[in-house]
């Protein structure tokens, strides 16, 4: 597509009607840098351009048709001989507007209308309601003063919208599902209405608080919404003191970038309201036309340990068992050195030596500080079974009230809990039993060692299967009514 945000000579409205001034015509990038952030529609775009310049005034034209960009948060400053180049202001001309016109000549020559483009004068055609006409291309001019002759390198930075980044992961289980390859990528979505090309691409993790969203901005009308009547001049001048959106990416944007791997080491930023930030910058540059989408790798690690545990909970999953598998984002699991942002990990097993792959499931998590746990739910299984049955069930210890009715009486179940495994791999499994009750006592017996007590009326059994194998165990429930409540207190102690 073709580059957007135009930059051109001025041939006539000259900032400065004094003296000569000398025209600029805006090269190609040398390279662009693009932080994106994912919880706002919001990026910072720095550019690096050479400009050439003459000794003296220098004026520099541009149109940001088209694009998201918003036009008040442009900057620009020199790289090179500071001391000697001024870039004294940015003004954005009333009167000047450039557009797709129909061309009166052809239409008369033709009899119908041709479409050309040639400079608007504001006071020769009507806008309605203060809109611009369609085709209008918004202008700003930028006053340059040097001192020198020649090629100077600037940077040029400014918020646009329409950029946007996901991250999603795939994860291969080996075939003993103890370790992952883990694969992390980003695909980045330009819908910004400028292409990128060979650009530098840094992500942030974390919110920001705008006063404004930048889509709003760049679509105001001219003069960008602003409350006070302007002169009637053919210039008006802004001034352009950073937004707070901009103060807050100028805080961000500076974060020292480490390391050779694809997501490089980042420090928390913690600014007022603000959440904390992270910083993830990916290796080399892409190019990213606009309408396009593009998937990026962010990082890569072999050998992950994992936990992969299959659990029954009757009140949360009804009779199904539910995979889980969880690592931590610590150095013990070859992680550790930056949070790992949210997103969809699909996971797959590899299921022989040709590198076969079945699928396992796919679950979303939020990010994951560094130091922190993360459980990925793939959701039930049919491969492993757990069924609990009800054995026996009888009521004793009964106390009476004074008019001989039951005010206290204890309860006993005994169940049976089969656990089958019919997979090829050795797997954990944990069978929670909820109780009605705080007031409870149980007993084990079978292929069991031991029980935890998980809350006051919630207990859990592990066990581990070999491959295709069965285990079972029973445990006998006793409950507590009325007065009764008083032994088990009694019985707690």
């Amino acid at each position: 597509m073709k580059h957007r945000f135009v930059f051109f000579v001025v041939l006539a409205f000259a900032a400065c009607a004094c003296g000569k001034v000398d025209l600029v015509t805006l090269p190609a990038r040398d390279a662009v840098q693009l932080t994106i952030y994912n919880s706002a529609d919001l990026t910072l775009a720095r550019e690096r351009r050479a400009l050439t310049l003459a000794e003296g005034a220098n004026t520099l034209q541009f149109s940001w048709a088209h694009t998201l960009i918003d036009p008040t948060s442009l900057e620009m400053l020199p790289k090179a001989h500071a001391a000697k180049i001024d870039i004294a202001e940015l003004v954005f001309p009333a009167g000047v507007r450039y557009g797709v016109v129909p061309d009166p000549v052809a239409e008369v020559e033709r009899g119908e209308p041709i479409l050309s483009r040639v400079p608007l004068i504001g006071r020769a055609f009507k806008i309605r309601n203060n809109q611009p006409l369609p085709g209008v291309m918004n202008l700003g001019q930028w006053s340059i003063t040097s001192e020198i002759s020649g090629r100077v390198p600037v940077e040029i930075s400014y918020l646009t919208s329409g950029l946007s980044w996901r991250a999603f992961y795939m994860g291969t289980l080996a075939p003993d599902e103890k370790t992952m390859r883990l694969q992390a990528y980003v695909r980045v979505t330009n819908n910004s209405g400028e292409d990128y090309g060979n650009a530098q691409v840094r992500l942030i993790v974390g919110k920001i608080h705008l006063l404004d969203q930048i889509a709003k901005l760049a679509n105001r009308p001219y003069p960008y919404g602003s409350p006070i009547r302007r002169p009637r001049s053919s210039h008006v001048s802004y001034a352009l003191p950073p937004q707070q959106a901009k103060e807050e990416f100028e805080r961000v944007q500076d974060i020292y970038i480490g390391g050779r791997f694809t997501v490089a080491n980042a420090k928390q930023i913690i600014k007022e309201e603000l959440s904390e930030y992270f910083l993830y910058t990916i290796e080399g540059t892409e190019t990213i036309p606009n309408g396009y989408s593009k998937r990026l790798l962010s990082f890569e690690v072999d050998d992950v340990p994992v936990v992969n545990l299959y659990k029954f909970e009757e009140e949360r999953y009804g009779g199904d068992v539910v995979q889980f598998l969880s690592f931590a984002n610590d150095v013990d699991h070859e992680l550790g050195e930056t949070p790992i942002p949210g997103g969809v990990l699909k996971a797959y097993r590899r299921v022989d030596d040709r590198r076969h792959l079945s699928y396992v499931g796919e679950s979303e998590f939020k990010y994951i500080p560094v130091g922190e746990d993360v459980e990925l739910d793939f959701g039930p299984v049919r491969d492993v079974v757990v069924e609990p049955t009800l054995m026996n069930f009888a009521t004793d210890n009964y106390r009476f009230d004074r008019r001989g009715n039951i005010a206290g009486w204890d309860e006993q179940r005994t169940f049976e809990v089969k656990v089958r495994n019919t997979r090829d791999v050795p797997i954990e499994v944990e069978v929670r039993r909820n109780f009605e009750t705080s007031y409870w006592t149980l007993t084990k017996g079978g292929d069991i060692d031991a029980f935890e007590t998980v809350d006051v009326d919630t207990v859990k059994f592990t066990l581990t299967l070999p491959v295709r194998s069965q285990r079972s165990f029973e445990y006998t429930l006793t409950t507590y009514e009325g007065t009764r409540r008083e032994a088990w207190k009694r019985l707690a102690r």
